[in-house]
């Protein structure tokens, strides 16, 4: 969640899409797990927990996650919408 929340108001703030490929995230900070795996894994977390939301090969952030990203990261600054 950190790091989506860091990444949606970067990207949000620099104009670029907020929506993320699956593959990079697993390959960028997660490389040990199996793409299958883990897929499937951000696959169960999303059903879990509404602050993501997962299709095909992309993730995001909801608007319910992007409104709690303060849980997630104390020093989180709101100075974009979602």
């Amino acid at each position: 969640m950190m790091y989506l929340c860091q990444s949606h108001r970067a990207n949000k703030r620099n104009g670029h899409a907020t929506d993320y490929s699956i593959e990079n995230l697993r390959t960028d900070y997660y490389s040990a797990f199996d793409a299958d795996y883990f897929r499937r894994l951000l696959g169960w977390v999303a059903k879990q927990h509404p602050e993501v939301q997962v299709e095909g090969d992309i993730i995001r952030l909801t608007k319910y996650g992007f409104d709690n990203c303060e849980r997630y990261d104390p020093t989180f600054q709101r100075d974009v919408e979602y």
